[in-house]
């Protein structure tokens, strides 16, 4: 092979057809979610950003992301909480965010496209922790870089919810942010 000439592909047949395939089927399935998301607007808006189907979906996924990191009295109580300080952190972001992150949202609350793309077959409410693992093992390791962003949207916020709240600062050993000691004559008030 010669050093100036560009890597060659390798495709067989069957991958070009199945490429091709998978095109307009992806594409239609967006397309399917952006027309159902008027559906779902038709429920209770109760937060600033979450419509109440992304809540039960985050409610869902919280105890999965923080396995183990949740206290088990109250814990029901507390994934509530994490998921309205999701809802403050989401607000505050910028619109672009916004958007991308209501696409997300609605493709995995849309139940079609929740079962195909992310392979959960229940209900969010209904679905066990094995399977939204599962669910968030598969965009981790996905070989596609939407995905993967999914994961990690998902998993950020949910950590930054809650180890932004004190009530984990014991279960993780940390002490807290360091107390400000000012010097007489330097208050900036």
């Amino acid at each position: 092979m010669d050093a100036e000439s560009p890597p060659r592909l390798d495709l067989s047949r069957r991958t070009v057809l199945r490429i091709g395939l998978a095109g307009p089927v992806l594409i239609m399935l967006s397309g399917v979610g952006a027309l159902v998301p008027s559906a779902a607007r038709a429920n209770e808006v109760r937060g600033l950003f979450l419509r109440d189907d992304d809540r039960v979906m985050l409610s869902a996924i919280c105890p999965a992301v923080l396995n183990g990191a949740l206290p088990d009295a109250g814990r029901d109580g507390v994934v509530a909480e994490i998921v309205t300080a999701i809802d403050r952190l989401l607000f505050d972001q910028s619109p672009h965010v916004q958007a991308d992150l209501r696409h997300l949202f609605d493709l995995l609350t849309f139940a079609p496209t929740r079962m195909l793309v992310a392979g959960v077959w229940s209900p969010w409410d209904k679905a066990s922790t094995d399977e939204i693992i599962g669910f968030l093992d598969g965009f981790r390791g996905s070989r596609f870089a939407a995905l993967r962003s999914a994961y990690f949207a998902l998993t950020e916020m949910t950590g930054a919810a809650w180890y932004g709240d004190e009530r984990s600062w014991d279960r993780i050993g940390y002490p807290g942010p360091p107390e400000v000691i000012r010097a007489e004559g330097n208050d900036p008030a």
